[in-house]
């Protein structure tokens, strides 16, 4: 399965929370929030009828809008690549794109400036053929 999701990739990660020092309660900050609902819009399309199960292999290539850096230059700002990964498999997880995230046993991660922001995910069950992402 793949998907391309052409949208600025949110910069906030799940590692970012709020603390309520009255209640004692921690909570995700409004910048997760706003980032998971961001996916959860983008994503709709795309939920299969039902949830991937067995070894997955997941491979996200994150394009962040290139301004003043070279199309496909390696990105070096935030967010941590794999803080960011979390936040948007929490969510796919979420949504039904596969039954657990245990199940991934392999993950190929990429942080890329470029001229058209997006964040492209392949997913497949292991052992299936190598597609070539977009």
């Amino acid at each position: 399965m793949e998907i391309f999701l052409q949208m600025i990739p949110p910069t906030a990660t799940a590692q970012e929370k709020k603390v309520n020092f009255k209640t004692k309660k921690i909570y995700a900050a409004p910048e997760v929030v706003a980032a998971k609902e961001k996916y959860r819009a983008y994503l709709a399309k795309y939920v299969p009828s039902k949830p991937l199960d067995g070894p997955l292999v997941l491979s996200i290539i994150w394009g962040f809008p290139a301004g003043k850096h070279k199309s496909g230059e390696p990105c070096t700002s935030k967010p941590d690549l794999d803080n960011a990964n979390k936040l948007l498999q929490d969510v796919m997880q979420e949504l039904g794109f596969f039954k657990d995230d245990k199940n991934i046993v392999q993950l190929n991660l990429s942080k890329i400036w470029t001229l058209n922001p997006a964040v492209m995910i392949e997913i497949k069950k292991v052992g299936e053929e190598e597609c070539e992402m977009i």
